[in-house]
């Protein structure tokens, strides 16, 4: 009896852990207001960490180690997050990732409200670890 209430307690303490993929080499292209809107190759060289809580009532992204500044995310499904965040005057982030079951990660981003800053991104990258 010990033993099976050992292994439940187990189980139990596994799945309270945080669903997280690191995701690096994300490439794509951007259309931004500072070329024109012209389309342009865009990447990240640093490393990302999506999270989700496994309630799903939380997620989280970092980059290079740091957290999503004025962007708060919230899982979509168990493989997907979606965040948003407003700055002064009307402007505002948005951005997604989905992790596909081949290891590919889907982000996309739009930023309107920040004059030359403003554009959308589309990017896929590689997860190279999921914990």
């Amino acid at each position: 009896m010990k033993e099976i209430l050992t292994v439940v307690l187990l189980i139990l303490s596994g799945s309270s852990v945080a669903k997280c993929w690191t995701v690096t080499d994300l490439k794509g292209v951007s259309y931004a207001q500072s070329n024109g809107y012209k389309q342009s190759d865009d990447a990240f060289n640093g490393k990302f960490v999506i999270c989700i809580e496994p309630s799903y009532n939380s997620a989280s992204v970092q980059y290079n180690g740091l957290d999503s500044g004025d962007v708060t995310y919230q899982p979509l499904r168990p493989n997907s997050v979606i965040g948003y965040g407003e700055g002064d005057n009307g402007a505002f982030t948005i951005s997604q990732w989905t992790i596909q079951p081949d290891g590919t990660a889907l982000f996309t981003k739009t930023i309107h409200g920040y004059g030359s800053s403003d554009s959308v991104k589309a990017m896929v990258g590689r997860v190279n670890t999921s914990y």
